[in-house]
């Protein structure tokens, strides 16, 4: 956040260089002659683009080039896993729904989804949580394996009748309400 008159020390712009790369215009500083030194000795982690833009002929007409270049790409997929891993914080925390949790008082129905206020957490059905699987490519170009994206707890992952819902319902955790379970008063 600036406050109403600050302006921001950098400026993004994109450029018509290769791959839409983006470029920071310094518009308010310069950069000190060891700035400059240590920038350039150690490149953004986006170098190798330029590098293989710059280097087309090698990395993709030679049996070493197109080695370097897969082992390129594992590198920034593994670089890229990571920094995604350190951001993204995976809201799976569910709680399968019993036949005791739409009695109780932490119960709430929002918008077709189940939750409970008590922990904060959804409420799932029984053979509900569909897995959405996305399909890794191999050096050949087909799918060498498949990763789970996500899982999808509005849809069922069995053709299941409702009536099999229900009675898993009534037995989760034995037919008993969970620990948790208050009756809603009135």
């Amino acid at each position: 956040m600036y406050l109403k008159d600050e302006k921001p020390m950098w400026s993004w712009s994109v450029s018509p260089k290769p791959f839409n790369t983006v470029v920071v215009d310094d518009t308010s500083a310069q950069m000190t002659e060891e700035e400059s030194r240590m920038s350039e000795e150690r490149p953004g982690p986006l170098a190798w683009v330029t590098d293989v833009y710059e280097n087309l002929d090698y990395y993709l007409g030679t049996k070493e080039g197109r080695r370097k270049l897969e082992e390129i790409g594992r590198e920034e997929a593994e670089r890229l896993s990571e920094e995604i891993a350190k951001v993204h914080k995976p809201q799976r925390d569910i709680i399968w729904m019993s036949k005791w949790c739409t009695r109780c008082r932490y119960f709430r129905e929002f918008r077709g989804r189940y939750y409970c206020d008590r922990h904060g957490m959804r409420l799932v059905k029984p053979f509900y949580g569909r897995p959405i699987w996305v399909a890794v490519a191999g050096t050949e170009g087909e799918a060498s394996h498949y990763v789970l994206a996500d899982v999808d707890w509005d849809s069922k992952w069995k053709i299941v009748e409702d009536y099999i819902v229900e009675r898993a319902m009534e037995i989760i955790n034995r037919g008993r309400p969970y620990y948790c379970y208050e009756p809603k008063k009135g």
